[in-house]
Order: C-alpha cells, then sequence, then structure tokens
C-alpha cells in the first residue's frame, strides 16, 4: 500500500508537471511582473489543488515510510545473506520510486514559484535551497 501510494504521486505529479508545461507553452502567465486575471486563478488553482490533495498525500506517505522503513532496512540487513537478484532488484527499484518522486515534487514546486514569481506573486516561493532526497526518508542539503 506504501509504495502505491508513492507510484500515484509519482503519476500525480507527472500529470500535473506535462499540465504545467502545456500552461506555459501557450503564452507567459504574465508581462513585467505585473499579475493578472490568468495569474490569480492560476494561483488559486496551484493552492488549492497543492494545498488540499498534493501536499497532504506527500505528508502522510512521508510520516509512513519515516515510520516503516527502519524496520524494513534492518529487517533487510538480516536477510542480506540469502538475498536474492530478485529482492535486490525490488529494493533497488522501491528506493529509486520514493527518490525519484520526492525530486519531482521538489522540482515542480520550485517550477510552480518560478512562474508565479514571474507575476510578483508568492515571493516566498522563488527560491528554495536545494536539497538532495533519500529514501530513507529525509532530504540532504547540497
Amino acid at each position: 500500500k506504501l509504495l502505491g501510494g508513492w507510484l500515484s504521486l509519482s503519476q500525480h505529479l507527472q500529470e500535473a508537471e506535462h499540465h504545467l508545461d502545456q500552461f506555459i507553452e501557450r503564452r507567459p502567465l504574465c508581462f513585467n511582473e505585473q499579475s493578472n486575471a490568468r495569474a490569480d486563478r492560476f494561483e488559486g488553482l496551484v493552492t488549492r489543488r497543492f494545498a488540499t490533495s498534493l501536499q497532504r498525500e506527500f505528508n502522510r506517505l512521508e510520516q509512513a515510510t519515516r515510520k516503516v522503513m527502519p524496520a524494513v532496512a534492518e529487517l533487510e540487513r538480516s536477510l542480506a545473506t540469502g538475498q536474492t537478484s530478485t529482492l535486490t532488484a525490488f529494493q533497488a527499484e522501491r528506493d529509486q520510486l520514493i527518490d525519484k518522486t520526492r525530486a519531482l515534487l521538489v522540482s515542480h514546486v520550485q517550477r510552480l514559484g518560478d512562474t508565479l514569481g514571474t507575476c510578483g506573486l508568492r515571493p516566498g516561493y522563488r527560491s528554495y535551497p536545494s536539497a538532495e532526497p533519500n529514501s530513507r526518508g529525509s532530504f540532504t542539503p547540497q
């Protein structure tokens, strides 16, 4: 169930990235850093959709992952001597899924902030510290 949640979040983020690409390709959101009705609607959509759905799901998955992964890691260490290539491949795919989803979220939020920043909206979104997510449930600043 936990991995299914990460997979679902990854798919939602990929879809959101696609929609953001399409939105930006049509025309710039703002000119001369001046907000407009289109920018205000976009900001409202981002705030509602992100705050009510993606952010909550991400937080739920992060909490569950941080709770479960230490026990999973301990169990996997105890099985290391009899570990099959199939289990090793599963572990690698699992960790990649979680890492890539975290990185995609960071990237997506940065892009949203940059896009809104062109309108002078949400100035706090303009700059995020670089962070490297890892599958054990934390972000390592770079």
